[in-house]
């Protein structure tokens, strides 16, 4: 029997239009005569739709396909835009139920990156709090030339500045890589239409 299969892109976008997520969504259909209709195309059940995409994947890869017939090809290119149309809809529904599991996994890599990143954030400060403790005792100076000593002083500015950055970064830095896995714009497009013609015409 005849089918047709529209293919879809949906993109999800984030702060600055940062892409964060592609995918191309496949609907496929049994396809029926404009004049045999008794209403819009209506695209498969799961399993049969599994079994279209990859009639259509062996028709693709294949090497030694049968040609399509030109008055077959006239016909599905003059029925194309209405089997969009008819389509479109249902290919909306599904990039919409995609949508909402991309939001997911997006949303718990963010937290992850984030947390990830608290505790690097946690380890630093922790080594610095472990350096400066070392030195703490200003006893242990003692026999030290003066470039050392200034050396030393300098430091322990750079840690007292560093720990005080990590302080601000703990707070920030793991919200906004949060933040940048949201999904900020969506765009869904079909990018093609592909029919599956039977050998016996």
């Amino acid at each position: 029997m005849p089918r047709v299969v529209l293919l879809g892109r949906l993109s999800a976008f984030g702060d600055g239009a940062a892409r964060l997520h592609d995918e191309v969504i496949a609907l496929a259909a049994r396809w029926v005569e404009p004049d045999a209709r008794k209403g819009p195309l209506r695209p498969y059940a799961e399993t049969a739709e599994e079994r279209a995409l990859a009639l259509l994947e062996e028709s693709l890869l294949g090497s030694n396909g049968t040609p399509v017939p030109e008055s077959t090809r006239s016909r599905l290119l003059a029925t194309s835009a209405r089997d969009l149309e008819d389509l479109l809809p249902a290919l909306r529904e599904r990039g919409e139920e995609t949508l909402r599991r991309v939001r997911d996994r997006l949303a718990d890599r963010g937290r992850r990156e984030g947390e990830d990143l608290q505790g690097v954030l946690l380890a630093q400060k922790a080594r610095i709090e472990a350096e400066r403790a070392k030195h703490a005792d200003p006893q242990l100076e003692l026999g030290f030339a003066e470039d050392e000593k200034r050396q030393l002083a300098a430091d322990r500015r750079h840690q007292e500045r560093r720990l005080a950055e990590l302080e601000r970064e703990l707070t920030s830095e793991p919200d906004r890589i949060r933040r940048s896995f949201e999904v900020r714009a969506t765009r869904l497009e079909p990018v093609g239409l592909a029919y599956l013609w039977p050998v016996s015409g």
